[in-house]
């Protein structure tokens, strides 16, 4: 079963922000957090979280890109202008297991990079409320990543 949509609605999202490494948090418009019950995982269980992703899905975990390093199954879609990103990331959020997921504020900046615990449900309301970035979502338990690229790309990877 694919975990990419075969239909999504452009919703002509462009612009870049500055800054994605761990303190993208300082940046993130005022209430948004709370909004969305959102957890801020300490560096340290940032960390873990990290490392079980990378150990499970990546074969270079020092490039800034692990989507182009991904090393298990993936899919991949080219969304480019034509396509919402958000509607295929949504539907393979969806496919994931559990309630709660991390979301991993990576946009373009090496480690060390800011992670969050967010009610699944929650996820694209949430990133459509920030400023527009890279990142990635996994479910807890790290079997499924969504990765949504600067270059209107999504990679999932299971393991």
């Amino acid at each position: 079963m694919s975990l990419i949509p075969a239909i999504a609605i452009h919703q002509g999202r462009t612009g870049k922000i500055n800054s994605g490494n761990f303190l993208y948090m300082r940046n993130l418009p005022g209430g948004v957090l709370e909004k969305y019950g959102v957890h801020v995982l300490s560096q340290d269980e940032a960390d873990s979280v990290l490392f079980r992703v990378s150990s499970r899905h990546v074969s270079d975990a020092s490039k800034v890109y692990w989507w182009s390093s991904i090393k298990t199954n993936y899919e991949s879609l080219c969304y480019g202008d034509s396509v919402s990103g958000l509607s295929c990331v949504a539907a393979s959020v969806g496919a994931m297991s559990g309630d709660w997921v991390y979301l991993v504020i990576t946009d373009d900046d090496p480690y060390p990079w800011s992670v969050y615990e967010i009610k699944k449900a929650d996820v694209i309301d949430f990133i459509s409320d920030i400023p527009l970035c890279e990142y990635f979502v996994s479910d807890l338990n790290s079997d499924c990543v969504v990765f949504d690229t600067h270059d209107n790309e999504i990679y999932i990877s299971i393991s």
